[in-house]
């Protein structure tokens, strides 16, 4: 049975570095998305993106292989920015 899949935003430090780590070692396999990578080893499978950038955002998403089925966003937007990036993570998805 493949383990689910879960997408975390800003996976390479802090809160969501946390989040990433923690899925791993709960038996998930972890997609992690952020600007830049950290400074260890990712505990699954990470992509550079500016998700503030649609394209950015869509170009990392066609490299994603697995299906993920929870989106755990640690990224803090202001609300102009989230709702962009919805619209825009969901188009890109609906693709």
């Amino acid at each position: 049975m493949a383990k689910p899949a879960i997408l975390v935003t800003g996976a390479s430090r802090g809160i969501g570095r946390a989040t990433a780590e923690r899925l791993s070692n709960g038996g998930y396999e972890v997609i992690g998305l952020a600007r830049t990578a950290g400074e260890d080893k990712f505990p699954g499978h990470f992509f550079p993106a500016d998700l503030s950038d649609p394209a950015a955002t869509a170009a990392a998403l066609s490299q994603v292989t697995s299906n993920f089925e929870i989106l755990a966003s640690s990224t803090i937007w202001d609300s102009t920015f989230s709702s962009r990036w919805v619209r825009s993570i969901s188009k890109i998805l609906r693709a």
